[in-house]
């Protein structure tokens, strides 16, 4: 059988579109449309300009899309996929280190680029700029015969350093996992899927939440709309003018635009009445994920007639669950598994004995993960294994519940990772003679917690505010909890990071706690 190529999501998504218009935005105030047949266009006449262009470039290897949300950015993917390259999707907010490691470990021969400061450093054979790919004159006629579809693709995952991981997937892994959340008959009703016409593309498309996504929504026949920025005042505006009825957002965006209703409306409590007034009429559903949501936030949908999907997924294994909010009176309600998906899903208990239901940490297999991971010695495939998520789940009659997280990376509400392992690197050499310290998730923040009985606490507190400013702002820690008992350890004699929080909760009187960050903690 042969190989599924992209031409089959290409074939699904875009030649089987079956909307009017499948890209607006707005250009010097006025409105630009790209019929289905125009971003074709596009898309071929780049591809043709791809294959002279990178002649020198041997077929299959990998190219990478380092650039901004725009209107040409799927163009630009589907072209590279369909004249042979295979495209890896990184961080537009990389360093040019950043993208010269990646490029060296990965052999990345050429780079679309959009930003000329760091175009200028970057070690490659080809380097595209996007504003050229702009001017290509777009030709009706296209030579099929040139077409070499690729089978394979790369996310990068969040992060502001070079501890980002590549992970690569299959074009048939891709195409099976959009094609499962648009079967969701029940989501598709419940998020007046009939009414909905327009959604509003501010996720990354790099980020395998954007990407999935937005594939899916032009699967339902949806026009994409590109905004200026994504900045929260643009989103509200373009929102209105627009006549957006959809709209994809990880928490902190949403956060953002309720505060800006709570500002305008001069009201505490989001309502129906002063949500229209601030962001009109036509938002009807969306989905906020990407990071864990809040009880506030939850309550301030639940508020609303919008109708809001959950869910979860990583850049591992894609989207696997959908659910709605709205669904279930639980805060920790995640979803349910794609239905008809060939996810297996198995469920690994604190001594390590996995059943197929009950709590613990939720593992996963099947064909939708990821196919290889990029080490320093080049892709390792993924072994036909369990995929450990580190998320604690407790599966109730096909209903998940999110219970909290085994693995050690922290997500903030903006998607972001944080590693606490490599937190507790940049304060080793202060806290050498600490008995026990360790970092772990506290409401979605990064907390040190300590149990330090000989320490001088002034002078150890003043060594920690000195070194958590010598950090990057979003990898500082939010707090320090000071606990004159010690700390839970697991069989190995480790500090427990997985109990700190719990373990915080209930002894808070036993602990002295100092906030590093104003408005982080709610203590």
């Amino acid at each position: 059988m042969a190989e599924v190529t992209f031409a089959k999501l290409y074939k699904n998504v875009v030649e089987d579109f079956r909307g009017d218009i499948f890209i607006e935005y707005f250009e010097n105030g006025n409105k630009v449309q790209w019929s289905k047949e125009k971003f074709m266009q596009i898309t071929d006449s780049l591809s043709a300009y791809f294959a002279e262009r990178l002649k020198n470039v041997k077929k299959g290897t990998w190219v990478g899309i380092c650039c901004d949300n725009s209107p040409y950015w799927v163009s630009i993917f589907f072209a590279l996929e369909k004249c042979g390259y295979c495209v890896a999707m990184l961080n537009c907010s990389f360093t040019a280190e950043q993208v010269n490691s990646f490029s060296k470990n990965l052999g990345i021969e050429a780079v679309i680029e959009d930003n000329y400061e760091r175009a200028e450093k970057l070690d490659v054979k080809e380097l595209i700029m996007t504003d050229d790919l702009k001017k290509v004159s777009v030709n009706s006629e296209y030579n099929t015969s040139d077409e070499y579809w690729e089978t394979k693709t790369a996310f990068v995952t969040s992060g502001t350093t070079s501890n980002s991981k590549l992970y690569v997937f299959s074009a048939e892994s891709i195409t099976e996992q959009i094609y499962y959340i648009t079967a969701q008959k029940h989501a598709y009703d419940k998020m007046y899927g009939d009414k909905i016409h327009r959604f509003l593309q501010i996720l990354p498309l790099r980020h395998c939440l954007g990407f999935g996504t937005a594939m899916a929504l032009w699967v339902f026949g949806y026009t994409a709309f590109f905004p200026d920025n994504i900045g929260v005042l643009t989103i509200i505006d373009t929102i209105r003018k627009a006549d957006i009825n959809y709209m994809v957002g990880v928490p902190a965006i949403w956060k953002a635009i309720f505060s800006v209703v709570r500002i305008k409306t001069k009201s505490k409590v989001i309502t129906e009445q002063s949500f229209r007034a601030v962001m009109g009429d036509s938002l009807l559903s969306g989905i906020c994920s990407g990071a864990k949501a809040e009880e506030t936030l939850i309550r301030d949908f639940r508020n609303l007639s919008l109708e809001i999907i959950n869910g979860w997924g990583m850049t591992e294994t894609g989207i696997a669950m959908v659910g709605f909010f709205s669904d279930n009176t639980s805060y920790n309600y995640t979803g349910k598994i794609l239905k008809g998906s060939d996810y297996k899903v198995a469920f690994e208990d604190e001594n390590g004995n996995i059943s197929e239901s009950g709590t613990g940490e939720l593992l996963i297999n099947g064909n939708c993960l990821y196919s290889a991971v990029l080490t320093e010695e080049g892709l390792v495939p993924r072994k036909d294994e369990w995929f450990h998520t580190g998320d604690i789940f407790e599966n109730i009659d096909a209903d998940y519940y999110f219970k909290g997280r085994c693995k050690s990376v922290i997500i903030t509400d903006s998607g972001e990772n944080l590693y606490p392992e490599e937190l507790e690197e940049s304060f080793c050499e202060i806290l050498s003679d600490v008995p026990q310290f360790c970092i772990a998730c506290y409401q979605n923040c990064p907390v040190l917690f300590i149990y330090a009985p000989e320490a001088e606490k002034t002078v150890l507190e003043e060594k920690i505010r000195c070194q958590n400013q010598e950090l990057m702002p979003d990898k500082r820690i939010a707090g320090v909890f000071i606990s004159e008992n010690p700390l839970p350890v697991t069989t190995k004699g480790e500090s427990s990071r997985f109990k700190l929080a719990e373990f915080f909760e209930s002894n808070k009187k036993y602990f002295n706690t100092i906030i590093l960050q104003k408005g982080k903690l709610n203590l």
